[in-house]
């Protein structure tokens, strides 16, 4: 049985210190998102929520920002083969529904940035201090707490619609041996946390990225270069079939990550085309 909740009331209130942006900025987007209104829909379990996400889509036609969340998630994905790792009722595990009309398809990055910004900014409210690994990894202390999987449907000239899924790590204590570089909320902070309670808030952390996208995306790409995971630092990548070491220059507006050799070379690495290989 599916229960659905209607929210309009923002809870979340950043702390002066999130990202870059200032905190001025963020009351304004803040006071503009009291009166959006969105629908959580949760699920006892599911196979994925990104494929409920879908399923509703080819049918009809949710509000912006409907959220499919559940207690636990038998199926989940990453991205390519990853697959993602929920423990029940100790993980937040939820896709949300956009439609960036706004966005081109050569844009259709600009999303996951801006996703992960909002995570990070309600990380760090919590003390946890985040960072974005490309493509689409929240990063703590080297350790991965949370992931992103966005899918999109591509129109003529535009997204007409995104789905965007999510998978935090709130309460666990342990997780399996193949994923011994995971990290929770509550291994990094010592405390254990109230998942339902979170999620409200995670929700409308993203909501204000995500008008702050549409409105000044420079804003977006700015904080998600100030967040990025080894920003210029010196990483080791396999990338078509040899060992590419350079220097992370940033990202570009396709989303490819760009590293600088030591021969004073740039090169774009696609997401599937390369793999990092762990320090």
């Amino acid at each position: 049985m599916a229960f659905m909740m209607h929210c309009n009331k923002l809870s979340f209130i950043p702390k002066k210190n999130v990202a870059k942006i200032t905190f001025i900025d963020y009351k304004t987007y803040f006071c503009s998102c009291m009166s959006q209104m969105y629908n959580v829909i949760n699920l006892p379990s599911v196979d994925s929520t990104n494929n409920y996400a879908k399923g509703l889509l080819k049918t009809s036609r949710p509000a912006e920002f409907t959220v499919i969340s559940t207690d636990y998630q038998t199926g989940g994905r990453g991205q390519g083969i990853n697959r993602w790792y929920s423990e029940n009722e100790r993980s937040l595990t939820f896709s949300m529904i956009f439609y960036p009309g706004f966005l081109s398809p050569d844009r259709q990055y600009s999303l996951s940035q801006c996703v992960a910004a909002g995570i990070c900014d309600f990380l760090n409210f919590y003390c946890v201090n985040a960072r974005i690994k490309w493509p689409n990894d929240i990063i703590v202390a080297d350790r991965k707490i949370a992931g992103i999987l966005i899918e999109n449907s591509i129109g003529k000239d535009l997204l007409t619609w995104s789905v965007a899924g999510i998978g935090l790590n709130v309460n666990q204590t342990m997780f399996p041996e193949d994923l011994s570089q995971a990290v929770s909320m509550r291994m990094h902070t010592g405390q254990g946390y109230k998942v339902n309670e979170l999620l409200p808030q995670l929700i409308e952390a993203i909501i204000c990225r995500y008008r702050i996208l549409n409105e000044k995306p420079e804003i977006i790409s700015r904080d998600f270069h100030s967040l990025l995971y080894r920003l210029n630092q010196q990483v080791v990548f396999s990338f078509s079939g040899y060992r590419l070491q350079g220097v992370i220059q940033g990202v570009d507006n396709s989303g490819r990550l760009l590293l600088k050799t030591a021969e004073g070379i740039v090169i774009p690495v696609i997401h599937g085309e390369g793999e990092w290989i762990p320090a």
